[in-house]
């Protein structure tokens, strides 16, 4: 995970494609296995990664709870911590990643 926290540290504005590129490779996943996880055509899972194309709301939502990282991060609008809302035992509570 220090990975993705150097990368991020030396990258200030770098497009949402990058960004879901990284989290994706962070995490081992593949981008058939997002499109599945967020019910989107693996098409439209390559037209985010392009910057072609940007999701929605709710699948932009969903994509950073896949991927456990922040919608402000993804966006671009924020580099330091990646922090994510996620359920514990039926809780949704704020937790630093790294």
């Amino acid at each position: 995970m220090n990975n993705l926290k150097d990368w991020t540290n030396r990258n200030n504005n770098i497009p949402f494609g990058s960004r879901l590129n990284v989290a994706l490779k962070a995490r081992g996943m593949q981008n058939k296995e997002l499109a599945k996880k967020i019910y989107v055509s693996n098409s439209n899972i390559s037209k985010y990664l392009h910057t072609q194309h940007y999701p929605n709301v709710p699948i932009l939502v969903d994509i950073a709870k896949e991927l456990d990282v922040s919608v402000d991060w993804l966006l671009g609008l924020t580099n330091g911590k990646l922090e994510n809302s996620v359920r514990k035992e039926g809780k949704t509570e704020l937790h630093e990643k790294i």
